[in-house]
């Protein structure tokens, strides 16, 4: 299950707003939606204070559960691993640093797992959606090809100039291209890539895992590679505890399927 965030504490508390607010009206009481509007918002404010607290411990109890290093607001020289993939310019406002880094306590392969925080403007003039992505980085013992596999949204599934959505996405030197006489599902995901190695180094054993997902009716996930390490996540998307086991596992697997 996604942890609670303030997201769902915003539509939470505007929906108190709208059944409430016609209540004072009809009761005639003054001023009622503005007392109801300020109590709310400071609720909001409590309520998003309790929600960061609660993943805080969430995360120190995973990492204590399963020999992570938990660091709240790491230092830029522990984030470097990160610095060079691109999916980071869809997920994360420009000037928000990563945060929540846990860190494997033992050599074992592990990978470090991070949190992106994306701000989205309202263009109503509410409050701004706030978007949290949790990333998980896998080291990787030799050189391999630079892609970025995505997921496609709903939108992007109608475009058909890729070199707009390259744009978009900032992926410069990419270009889009999928592996010729394989079963790639290209209805689902984008595959984005610098170059034609790409075309040797993806497996068949890959391909089969992410139309297993589809068929499965699982979350799709991205994949991207910056040439020495592989970075998973689902868009947009934090997990309990019991999702960061499922999810690791499953990045495992994949991961090793390329690297056959």
């Amino acid at each position: 299950m996604k942890p609670f965030d303030e997201n769902k504490l915003l539509y939470l508390l505007l929906g108190v707003f709208v059944i409430t607010t016609p209540a004072t009206i009809v009761l005639g009481l003054t001023g009622g939606p503005i007392v109801i509007a300020f109590v709310l918002t400071f609720a909001y404010f409590i309520g998003r204070s309790k929600i960061y607290d609660m993943r805080v411990e969430d995360l120190k109890d995973f990492a204590k559960k399963n020999n992570y290093e938990y660091i709240a607001t790491p230092h830029k020289n522990l984030l470097g691993k990160f610095n060079n993939f691109k999916c980071l310019n869809s997920i994360r406002s420009e000037y928000e640093p990563l945060f929540n880094l846990l860190i494997p306590s033992t050599e074992k392969d592990d990978p470090h797992v991070v949190t992106a925080k994306k701000a989205i403007s309202n263009s109503g003039g509410g409050p701004d959606g706030v978007y949290y992505t949790q990333l998980f980085l896998f080291s990787v013992e030799k050189e391999i090809p630079k892609f970025y596999i995505r997921k496609k949204n709903w939108f992007e599934d109608l475009l058909t100039n890729s070199e707009a959505i390259i744009k978009a996405l900032k992926l410069k030197d990419y270009f889009l291209s999928y592996p010729k006489n394989k079963k790639f599902p290209r209805y689902k995901y984008f595959c984005f890539v610098a170059d034609d190695t790409f075309e040797s180094f993806i497996s068949d054993r890959f391909i089969e895992l992410l139309n297993l997902g589809i068929h499965k009716r699982k979350k799709q996930i991205n994949i991207e590679s910056d040439g020495k390490s592989l970075l998973f996540y689902v868009h947009h998307r934090r997990h309990s505890q019991e999702d960061m086991v499922y999810y690791i596992n499953l990045f495992k697997v994949l991961k090793n399927s390329l690297l056959q």
